[in-house]
């Protein structure tokens, strides 16, 4: 079945792997591992030496305090951040330094909505349309590494701007071996024989 649509809103949540049930370490009700601020794995009130976390699965404090529930969200944004500062962190542990806390500065929201329209939110500023949408694809585009990768997605974007977006079924990409069992079922083209010339 295919649903004809020019926006999808997911708003089903993020949740951590459920790998992380089973292995004892300190999760809260949506399977996050506990994190103070400087990214160490706490047990109640207790450190865990020598265990650290970041990105996704961690549920670590918004210092900023615009965190939903007080807690930093799990985005890219925040684990990419979260990364360097967890690198930081191990790096003063091993020098017997005392590690940073992570410390998110909000400078507002962006988001794309289709091709050529978006929405941006900072403070009491707000921006929507064509500019957003170049602000959204500006921002995410230079996260992405290396010239190259940049070239091909930006170059890829200004072709959707032009020619509209090419659809894939999101079936298929989920389950790719389906399609070539539905096409080996499929019964044989019948064969032409053609008729043998004779000459007399």
């Amino acid at each position: 079945m295919v649903i004809e649509t020019d926006i999808v809103i997911w708003t089903a949540g993020v949740k951590a792997h459920s790998m992380l049930g089973g292995t004892g370490i300190p999760l809260d009700e949506r399977e996050r591992i506990c994190a103070m601020a400087d990214l160490r794995v706490v047990d109640g009130d207790s450190i865990l030496e020598g265990m650290w976390t970041a990105g996704d699965v961690a549920r670590v404090p918004d210092l900023s305090g615009g965190g939903v529930g007080g807690y930093c969200v799990p985005n890219a944004q925040h684990a990419v951040r979260q990364g360097k500062i967890l690198a930081k962190n191990l790096v003063a542990e091993l020098r017997g330094e005392k590690p940073s806390d992570y410390v998110h500065k909000n400078l507002g929201a962006v988001a794309g909505l289709g091709i050529g329209y978006g929405v941006f939110q900072s403070g009491s500023l707000g921006i929507v349309g064509f500019p957003a949408w170049v602000m959204h694809r500006f921002y995410h585009g230079m996260a992405i590494p290396t010239v190259e990768r940049k070239a091909r997605v930006f170059t890829n974007w200004l072709l959707h701007l032009v020619w509209g977006r090419d659809f894939t079924s999101v079936r298929k990409v989920q389950t790719p071996r389906e399609f070539f069992e539905e096409f080996a079922t499929r019964p044989a083209p019948a064969r032409t024989t053609k008729a043998k010339a004779t000459s007399r």
